[in-house]
């Protein structure tokens, strides 16, 4: 029962970091669109209209990269502590195989003792 709670815990903890590591990801095509909407700034002669619609774009994409980028800075202080909690669960499930390894081997001599012979 015990083993396995902490199998499940551990694959929360992976599914999690997973999630986690694919979000990083995903900052890299907003930082593309960005230098689009500077070249397109910088390389393209553009009328009053269209240069406003291209600012307001680059500012909602900014603002979305500054949400992005606030969150990852939490993202990453809590994916710290999550691999540090898995490396725990790690550790303890060895001592759970290693528990059970003993245990047997400790049954197995009990068995020789109580009856004079092997299992």
């Amino acid at each position: 029962m015990k083993t396995e709670l902490i199998d499940r815990l551990y694959d929360l903890v992976k599914e999690i970091d997973n999630e986690m590591n694919e979000s990083l990801k995903q900052s890299s095509p907003i930082d593309k669109k960005i230098i689009n909407l500077y070249h397109i700034l910088e390389l393209t002669p553009l009328n009053a209209v269209k240069t406003t619609k291209v600012t307001k774009e680059l500012k909602e994409t900014l603002r979305v990269r500054r949400d992005n980028k606030n969150f990852l800075r939490f993202e990453q202080s809590f994916h710290k502590e999550l691999l540090e909690i898995k490396k725990r669960i790690e550790v303890v499930r060895a001592n759970i195989k290693l528990d059970v390894h003993r245990y047997t081997h400790e049954s197995e001599i009990g068995y020789q003792e109580l009856f004079g012979e092997e299992k």
